[in-house]
């Protein structure tokens, strides 16, 4: 222990003596370096590096090397949770197991369950006979042996039935719970018994039976139909073309001949059986297997060959071919490897020795141990084991000896130096330690993502794969490391020497190491990688766009299963013939009733003029019969003692439809139609409507498709959904992979949006470099994406497994980028010289790179390699979902290699090395003082540690303002002149659209909606252009941009209360109504607006603002964003994209908006690609939240993940016609929508507007004019201001605009960034605006943005605005109750005004005084502005007193003898004043 405390000391690093540079950011001279430091420094240096993750590390492995015996048994005592594995149990849901929780099927199948009295889901058990000479099976003595083995399943076949694992006391059989089901193939026997019948006719010489028609798919016996369709399949006719290739039976089988004369069958394929539980459904799935196993092991017929399906022999099937039998090949390829790859290491550094076997076997051992203990836990508490998490073994395997590689590198490279084994662990851990936890949290993190899926199967995989990855790591910390301790005892009992082929070798390798970095930093292979990645990543969108969404049951079918032929052949033949669609009204309607009667018969036609109906004769629906009943037979009651009918065939019906529900009793008790029972449901208590709820079915055909299946399903909900009265829902025995289908494209994107942002989270966290978390999260981004791309390419479809596996991917590709790009970012490493530990410093970019190869190099490509044998061994089974993952881990080991040894380091070490020194500042987490030019230090304050400035002067020198670099008079040269001024466009451009999208719904147009939009789009950019020049040629004559503004909205939205307007964007909404509701906003805007030309023209803006303070502002604009907060809401739930363009407004705006993003850009004079830091984010939030948020738009739409009518759809059928049908070019003209009219009360509301207008731009002008570097404003331009500010209102009410014009506080912000003033630049914006707008396809386009995406924008512009409001006050003293109170009567009144009179409307008799008083006390802007004014001008100051204070009669007695003030014990004349 001495010489470890010597060695300590050694390492100890002297914190008295290290650095801190901490960023000056407010001086403008750079950093500055302190070369002395405060003991509060050193402490707080101290402490930060106790705590800093890789000193964590450091400790913990000091603890293990200290007490490794007792982190062994802990190990031993968490390995002993491997004993639940004795109560482990495979059980699948392949029906709903993979269907997301929340999809329509699962509600469907919940009211399909509760109709019949089910506690499970419904099972059908299908049994398929066919002929094993390949003729037809309606032979006679084919067709007996078809009904003999039916009566032997249904009454003879038994089995034992297990009860929660306990056999009953007597085996059953089907017939003991079939309950109404039991006559569900009564049609087979039927059919027999007729053609034997006629065939006895024929040959005693008798003629034909009347109302007999022995055809298919329905026969009529006697008059009653008999449906054939469910039973017998692969029905060829006599006047069909294609049956004459069966005559080859008729001409040796004399019954065939006579047959043909009785009906016009000629060939049969299969018979089907049916078989349902009726409520039973434990033992349906019971007597299911049973009866598999008859049918392998028992069955026997000459004449028949047998197909059983059903979903319980599929679970069967699947675990019979369990990956796990191939665990112990993968095992063992997995040890030799390691095997090799510890020994040849030990004789590359000279420490080959017996411990080395201990350490394979236990790195070998901790993957297996929680594979293991994961499988145990999991039994322990009873949750259920899937088949797909039996791959999860070969993962875990294959990924869990990476951290064992990286320590055991680690290890062997310190063995020479003889260190302390305590402090060699600990340098180890402290060295591999935080990179292992990056891979672990991330790896953990993806899965535990893909549990929160709603797809219970991967739920199961996902929870069990991360549960297994965390133990995996707990094993690698408490198992291998004290695994290392004791394997090091062989290294001392032998001397370190490397022998001379490991010096050859070593020589070799840093060579070899030296020439690829070499090769890396050439630009010339930058330039080609560039290219290959380009291309790569073109196949990786278009295979990514193109994957399929399907799920077949045969893919989970192992290759070599029998049920594979069964499934065949009910997608080929059974599908085709016949696909029912199961209806269930669950509100009945009166039969009694014609308006009930009419709404069924139209709904039950929309069902049955579907394109794969295959006849409305063919649908399964007891009211038909019941009405043909009805009408044609006599009562008869079938279960009364003398048997005597009860004629009522006269008796008249005084119902509106003649019908009653007098003989449905009777009619269900027929042995005709008493197959109707089950599909009814009765109330007893009711006799005169008995009816409670009941179902039909729709035959359909030629369903043999996916694509088909999944239209139909769709099309089917539509059509219930229109009929909400009758609460109609569907049920399909295949909707629930429907919904998977549906729904796997969605929910894949979204857990990949969410594992990514995870991802980039945690690498954010360990690796604390901007440009490296960039590099490591855009490397895992592009390995993603290939891995989906390339596996299409691959032939793979996008089902439940090939998204388990793209979660995998994600997670796995954070191995091969996060090692390194957080190698690459230091700009140290540790190196032991003398039994010393020194810092080496990497002082170029060659030196990151070749450090960062040695380090993580070869460990990566061992975990690479190693993960590729422990997965190869599931190829042997060539089963569907084993190969995935087979694939999976192929690409990704492979994109993961070429990313994180090629692609990666070949870019990153093009950047300057300063972009990968920079750390987060700290000044981030720390408040600093900056108002001195020296450097930051630490201080208490408030009990607390904050960072001050010392100074290094006595004088503080005010803060520079950097120069211009065009004043307003300048003008830039041409080409910068429109970069800038472009980009003064976009930034207005959210304005510009929510506008358009606003005024569009107000006046309600239906379905016109699009086109009337592209319309006033096209007139907003005109009009904003036309009033940015007139303010920057005639007004302000500043670089000022004028806009659309929402202070108009309110005013907006009481109109649309009052002219209320129920239409839809699917209604017709004649032209002349919606367009006359337009002219009224248009001639009360154009009106309201002379009030900003006289009010500027007559120079009362210094009169009215003296009377308008903040505190009369502030309410007006909060109200105006509460007022619009239900349009925002509104908008926005119409789909989660809105809060994907708010969520990166926050992100831009809050955290990454000083960001300076590298932007690449070719030089032409150095004629190669240099790199601009830019405040990409920062200058441009709006534009790029809509740009991105529009692309994720745009491939929802493309890859058919958002569903046709999807709210987030940029491909609207009505949009797209408008693009195509909108001109090229179209000039904007006052009175294009007609001439316009006056509503008095819009008129006095958007007076109010302009008020507020007027208030906004005074605010704005000041701050332009400081911006611009310009004096303050005289009087005169600021009347010239309000002046065009009217006119740009008065053209854009002419042209229906909607709302009048305002400053964008936008761009001036633009102004100040860029330090562009010019007046020229801003010119040329409105010129490009204007230019937009007389463009037409380009507003047409416009129009395309998703409506759920405006409610984002304005949710943001809302925020926005409440947040300048609330920042109006900033001025005023909230200490003072007065002005508390003011801002909150004002504010109140406001909201409760507008909200009683839209319930209590002013009637005064004359509608046009009522309409405008009901239009002016609905804005909550004008109440709230009112009553503040009113309050504000006409409350005096009082003089606020404390409790110390005299009453205000003895103050103004003490104001009135001032000497009294000079008495010590007396207020002062200060404090009285």
């Amino acid at each position: 222990m001495d010489e470890e405390n010597e060695f300590s000391k050694n390492l100890k690093i002297n914190l008295d003596e290290e650095k801190i540079l901490v960023p000056k950011t407010s001086s403008t001279k750079g950093n500055v370096l302190s070369s002395e430091r405060s003991p509060k420094v050193r402490n707080h240096t101290k402490f930060v590096h106790k705590f800093s993750i890789g000193n964590a590390f450091s400790s913990l492995g000091r603890l293990i090397g200290s007490y490794p015996i007792i982190f062994c048994l802990i190990a031993v005592l968490l390995a002993s949770s491997s004993l639940g594995m004795f109560k482990m149990k495979i059980q699948d849901r392949l029906r709903d197991g993979y269907t997301p929780s929340t999809s329509m099927s699962r509600y469907e199948t919940d009211v399909y369950r509760e109709f019949l009295g089910l506690a499970g889901d419904p099972i059908v058990t299908l049994v398929m006979f066919r002929a094993k000479d390949g003729a037809s099976i309606h032979r006679l003595e084919h067709l007996d042996e078809v009904v003999k083995w039916h009566k032997f399943f249904q009454s003879n076949f038994s089995f034992d039935y297990m009860e929660d694992g306990v056999n009953s006391s007597k085996p059953i059989k089907y017939s003991d719970f079939c309950s109404s089901f039991c006559d569900a193939n009564v049609a087979i026997e039927y059919f027999s018994e007729t053609l034997k019948d006629e065939l006895n006719r024929m040959n005693t010489g008798k003629s034909k039976s009347p109302n007999l028609n022995i055809s298919y798919p329905i026969t009529t016996v006697r008059g009653y139909q008999l449906h054939l369709e469910r039973n017998f399949y692969g029905v060829k006719l006599e006047e069909e073309n294609g049956f004459s290739k069966f005559n080859y039976s008729l001409k040796d089988n004399e019954n065939l001949k006579k047959l043909d004369k009785i009906t016009p069958i000629r060939y049969i394929e299969a018979a089907m059986l049916l078989f349902r539980g009726g409520g039973n459904e434990q033992k349906i799935a019971q007597w299911e297997m049973a009866l598999y196993k008859f049918s392998q092991e028992t069955f026997s017929s000459e004449l028949l060959e047998m197909i059983i399906f059903g979903l319980e022999i599929i679970d069967y099937e699947m675990k019979q071919n369990s990956p796990t039998s191939y665990f112990a090949l993968g095992f063992s390829a997995m040890l030799v490897f390691v095997f090799i790859n510890v020994l040849s290491s030990s004789y590359f550094y000279g420490v080959l020795d017996g411990g080395k076997i201990w350490l394979v076997l236990v790195a070998t051992l901790c993957p297996v141990l929680a594979i293991t203990s994961t499988f145990g836990i999991f039994s322990l508490i009873h949750m259920r084991i899937n088949t797909i998490m039996l791959i999860m073994p070969f993962l875990i395997m294959g990924i869990g000896v990476d951290d064992a590689f990286l320590m055991i590198h680690s290890w062997l490279r310190t063995a020479k130096h003889k260190i302390p084994i305590i402090e060699r662990i600990a340098l180890t851990l402290e060295e591999i330690g935080p990179s292992i936890t990056i891979t672990t949290i991330t790896n953990v993190l993806t899965f535990s993502i893909g549990y929160f899926t709603p797809t219970p199967e991967i739920q199961l995989f996902c929870l069990a794969t991360a549960t297994a990855l965390g133990l995996t790591y707990v094993y690698c910390i408490i198992l291998f490391v004290p695994a290392m301790y004791f394997a090091s005892v062989y290294e001392e009992k032998k001397e370190v020497s490397a022998s001379k082929n490991a010096f050859k070798i070593k020589s070799f390798l840093s060579s070899t190491c030296d020439i690829y970095t070499q090769i890396l930093e050439h630009r010339l292979v930058a330039l080609v990688l560039f290219l290959s990645m380009l291309a790569y990543w073109y196949f990786a969108i278009v295979g990514t766009l193109t994957i399929n969404s399907k799920i077949d049951p045969e893919k989970l079918l192992p290759h070599n299963s029998k049920v594979r032929k069964a499934e065949k052949t009910m997608s080929s033949l059974v599908y085709y013939e016949y696909y029912p669609i199961t209806v269930l009204i669950n509100n009945p309607f009166d039969i009694r009733k014609n308006k009930d009667l009419h709404q069924f018969e139209n709904m039950l036609g929309e069902f049955e003029s579907n394109r794969w109906c295959r006849g409305k004769d063919l649908t399964i629906l007891w009211l038909r019969d019941y009405i043909n009943y009805i009408k044609t037979y006599e009562d008869f009651d079938y279960y009364s003692e003398d048997g005597e009918p009860n004629t009522s065939l006269s008796q008249p019906n005084e119902t509106e439809t003649g019908l009653d529900y007098k003989r449905l009793k009777e009619f269900l008790y027929s042995p005709v139609y008493k197959h109707h029972a089950p599909f009814l449901r009765l109330n007893e208590n009711n006799p005169d409507f008995p009816l409670s709820k009941f179902m039909f079915i729709i035959a359909n055909y030629n369903t043999t498709t996916w694509s088909d299946r999944i239209e139909i399903v769709q099309q089917s909900r539509a059509i219930a959904a229109k009929y909400p009265n009758l609460n109609v829902t569907i049920w399909e025995a295949n909707s629930m992979f429907v919904d998977q289908m549906l729904s796997l494209k969605k929910l894949t994107l979204m857990t990949c949006l969410m594992t990514l942002g995870c991802m980039a989270i945690v690498c954010g966290v360990f690796i604390r470099n901007l440009m490296a978390v960039i590099f490591a999260t855009m490397a895992i981004l592009s390995v993603s994406l290939g891995v989906i791309g390339y596996l299409s390419w691959w032939e793979m479809d996008l089902d439940p497994a090939t998204m388990c596996a793209i979660l995998m991917s994600i997670g796995l590709s954070v191995d091969f980028t996060a090692h390194m790009s957080y190698k690459f970012q230091l700009i140290d490493y540790a190196k032991i010289q003398d039994g010393k530990i020194v810092k080496i410093p990497l002082s170029s970019q060659h030196d990151k790179l070749v450090h960062a190869i040695k380090s993580v190099g070869w460990p990566m490509v061992q975990g690479g390699i190693s993960t590729i044998i422990t997965i190869l061994p599931l190829a042997l089974l060539k089963d569907y979902i084993p190969m995935v993952f087979v694939k999976t881990i192929t690409l990704v080991v492979i994109l993961g290699i070429g990313h994180g040894m090629l692609l990666l380091p070949a870019f990153m070490v093009l950047f300057p090395q300063t972009w990968f020194q920079q750390r987060y500042n700290m000044s981030q987490i720390y408040s600093i003082d900056r108002k001195s030019n020296g450097f930051d230090t630490l201080k208490e304050e408030n009990g607390r540690q904050v960072i001050s400035s010392i100074p290094t002067q006595k004088s503080e020198p005010k803060p520079e303002i950097l120069p211009l670099i065009y004043r307003v008079n300048e003008i830039p040269k041409w080409n910068t002149a429109l970069l800038i001024g472009f980009q003064q466009t976009m930034i207005c451009i959210v304005g510009l659209l929510v506008v358009p999208d606003i005024v569009s719904q107000t006046v309600c147009p239906g379905a016109d909606v699009v086109a009337l939009k592209v319309r006033l789009i096209s007139s907003t950019f005109t009009v904003t252009g036309l009033s940015t020049l007139i303010q920057t040629t005639f007004g302000y004559r500043l670089a000022v941009l004028q806009g659309p503004s929402f202070a108009f909205l309110p005013p907006l939205y009481a109109f649309a209360r009052v002219v209320k307007c129920n239409a839809t964007n699917e209604d017709y909404v004649p032209p002349e109504e919606y367009l006359g509701r337009l002219q009224i906003i248009q001639g009360s805007l154009a009106c309201s607006a002379l009030f900003l030309i006289i009010f500027g023209a007559s120079g009362l803006i210094g009169i009215v603002s003296r009377r308008i303070g903040p505190i009369t502002v502030c309410p007006p604009m909060i109200l105006l964003c509460l007022d619009s907060v239900p349009i925002a809401l509104q908008k926005a739930k119409l789909h989660w994209i809105s809060t994907v363009y708010f969520g990166l407004m926050v992100i831009f705006v809050l955290f990454i908006g000083e960001w300076k993003v590298p932007i690449p850009y070719f030089a032409l004079a150095k004629r190669r690609i240099k790199f601009v830091r830019y405040r990409l984010f920062g200058f441009f939030p709006y534009l790029s939240a809509l740009l991105i948020t529009y692309g994720v738009a745009f491939i929802l739409s493309k890859t058919g993940i958002e569903p046709p009518n999807g709210a987030a759809r940029i491909d609207d059928p009505k949009a797209i016609r408008v693009i195509h049908e909108s001109p090229w070019f179209q000039i904007p003209y006052p009175g294009q929508f007609g001439m316009p009219h006056v509503s008095l009360g819009l008129f006095f509301g958007m007076i109010i507007s302009c008020m507020m207008v007027v208030i906004e731009s005074l605010g704005n002008y000041a701050i332009l004019a400081k911006v611009s570097q310009e004096r303050s404003p005289p009087l005169s331009s600021l009347n010239r201001a309000i002046m065009g500010e009217g006119i740009g209102a008065c053209l854009a009410g002419l042209m229906g605009v909607g709302t009048g014009v305002t400053t964008y506080s936008e761009n001036i912000a633009a102004v100040a960034i860029t330090r562009v003033a010019s007046r020229f630049t801003m010119q040329i914006a409105s010129l490009i605006l204007i230019f937009i707008g007389i463009f037409t396809k380009l507003g047409a386009v416009f129009a395309t943005i998703p409506e759920a995406m405006i409610g984002g924008v304005l949710s943001m512009g809302l925020c926005m605005l409440t947040g300048i409001g609330i920042a109006l006050i900033q001025s005023v003293d909230l200490k003072l109750s007065r002005n508390v109170t003011i801002l909150g009567i004002a504010t109140i009144m406001g909201m409760i005004v507008p909200d009683y009179f839209a319930e209590n409307p002013i009637d005064v008799g004359n509608p046009e005084i009522s309409q405008t008083l009901n239009i002016l006390f609905n804005i909550r802007q004008f109440t709230g502005g009112i009553v503040a004014c009113v309050l504000d001008n006409f409350v005096g100051d009082t003089l606020e007193q404390d409790g110390y204070s005299f009453p205000k009669p003895v103050n103004k007695v003490l104001k009135k003898l001032p000497i009294l003030s000079k008495l010590p014990f007396m207020p002062s004349l200060k404090r009285l004043s």
